[in-house]
């Protein structure tokens, strides 16, 4: 974490691995300790052996007892209060190059985080400006595809999978160059107005789950927690890739049959098809 306490009155019983920008340590420690901070305060009892990387500084309190071996790299020697029980800490000096790799690992870690935020702004944006053009037809949407999740996520599965077939088949084909062309572009807005909608579909699901709204509804919360947790979510590796490529799809199969209906409607000759929303 970010700013990370163990406070006075808590009590490891084992090994301790942690990291955090601010770490500071008040409570016994039972076990091992490894720790990787930027600013490091230690002001209790760690019984076993004892790894400290502290990148800027170390601050060991009067209560501190070090019981077992205890080491730490820093930038600088630890500030150590009268009282503090070392049990011969060793000190080891970060070289140039270490410093020089975790500015770089800092300011690339930066670029990350900001890039990260970025990407859930645009996203929200994006949800909000789909929302406001299509407010009746994405609500439609999102009651379509929690009601019929799983099948709209085997109609996408299919259409995601066959399209790019039709247009390469299309477009070989010399004749059919132009339809295989247009059918790429509905495609790839298809994917990406799948890839929101799904989204979106997570924050409506989120807050009806929490007693806030009966039905699933749209509006900027549903939005704001949608992208947001999506987002997190994403960072998981491989269970976050899964959970996102299942909404894309249940989001395309959604516009699919959504399409679909259109389609009836238009060569219906007037005769509108009404779906029916359980």
């Amino acid at each position: 974490g970010g700013n990370v306490i163990i406070n006075e009155k808590a009590i490891v019983a084992g090994d301790l691995f942690a990291t955090g920008g601010e770490f500071t340590i008040l409570g016994s420690i039972n076990g091992q300790v490894k720790i990787y901070s930027d600013l490091l305060t230690i002001n209790s009892t760690m019984i076993g052996n004892v790894e400290i990387n502290a990148s800027d500084k170390l601050f060991i309190g009067s209560k501190a007892v070090f019981g077992n071996t205890a080491k730490y790299k820093s930038s600088q020697e630890a500030q150590v209060e009268n009282g503090a029980t070392l049990a011969g800490l060793q000190f080891e000096k970060f070289s140039e190059n270490e410093g020089a790799r975790k500015h770089k690992s800092g300011v690339i870690a930066g670029i990350l985080t900001l890039g990260f935020v970025i990407k859930l702004l645009a996203v929200i944006i994006a949800a909000l400006v789909m929302h406001k053009l299509f407010r009746h037809s994405s609500q439609a949407a999102i009651q379509n595809l929690g009601n019929h999740f799983w099948m709209n996520v085997l109609i996408g599965l299919v259409a995601t999978i066959v399209t790019p077939i039709m247009v390469a088949l299309l477009m070989l084909s010399v004749i059919g160059f132009y339809i295989g062309l247009l059918l790429l572009v509905i495609w790839l807005l298809f994917i990406l107005a799948s890839f929101l909608l799904g989204t979106v579909f997570i924050g409506s699901w989120l807050i009806k789950l929490l007693g806030k709204k009966p039905e699933l509804t749209i509006d900027w919360q549903a939005i704001v927690i949608g992208v947001v947790v999506v987002g997190i979510v994403s960072l998981i590796p491989f269970v976050g890739f899964l959970i996102t490529l299942i909404l894309l799809l249940a989001g395309m199969g959604t516009l699919v049959r959504k399409f679909h209906l259109k389609m009836k409607n238009d060569q219906g000759g007037g005769v509108v098809v009404v779906e029916e929303v359980k």
